[in-house]
């Protein structure tokens, strides 16, 4: 069934400086959960949350027995400037280890973590796209960086054709994508 069929609102921690320590994530993550709880119009949404990776099991403990899901960020998966991490093996110790935390869904290419052009490439993100597809444990979330350093379309463009690469149709309707300034 499509993602189409769902409210679904994610929302990224960043690399926050004032969280610092596990007991300031869990604060953070009951106050959010406060929040969500109050919201008018998310009652039925599935909510994602994307903590720093150390974070994600203590989140996700916070967050145990509401609509609230974990997910990791792509910039766990590995150093961007070493190709030996994207290998099919690190990545699926990687998909292990954060199935393991209790993450459901993966944020591939957030633009933070592209560093306009300098990051994540979209063929690291096709990697990652394709062990995460190949696992099934985790929803990608596949984001596309729109920089103002080239023309939006062609972005775009490139995001899906090399990012999404041999992805099949049938997979690619079940995962959100969203272009992202």
């Amino acid at each position: 069934m499509p993602l189409v069929n769902f409210t679904l609102f994610g929302g990224n921690w960043k690399e926050r400086k004032d969280i610092t320590t596990e007991e300031e994530a869990r604060a953070k993550a009951r106050e959010f959960k406060k929040k969500f709880a109050e919201a008018q119009g998310l009652k039925q949404a599935i909510i994602v949350i994307f903590p720093e990776a150390k974070w994600i099991k203590a989140v996700v403990e916070e967050f145990a027995g509401t609509s609230v899901v974990v997910g990791v960020q792509s910039k766990f998966f590995g150093d961007y400037a070493n190709p030996n991490d994207f290998t099919p093996e690190n990545l699926q110790a990687k998909i292990d280890e954060v199935v393991a935390m209790g993450a459901k869904y993966a944020n591939v290419g957030h633009s933070m973590h592209r560093i306009k052009g300098k990051g994540l490439s979209n063929e690291q993100a096709n990697k990652i796209m394709k062990a995460i597809l190949k696992d099934g444990r985790l929803i990608p979330w596949y984001t596309i960086e729109v920089s103002d350093e080239r023309d939006a379309l062609e972005e775009i463009r490139d995001g899906i054709n090399i990012g999404l690469d041999d992805i099949p149709e049938d997979q690619v309707v079940n995962f959100p994508i969203t272009p992202e300034p």
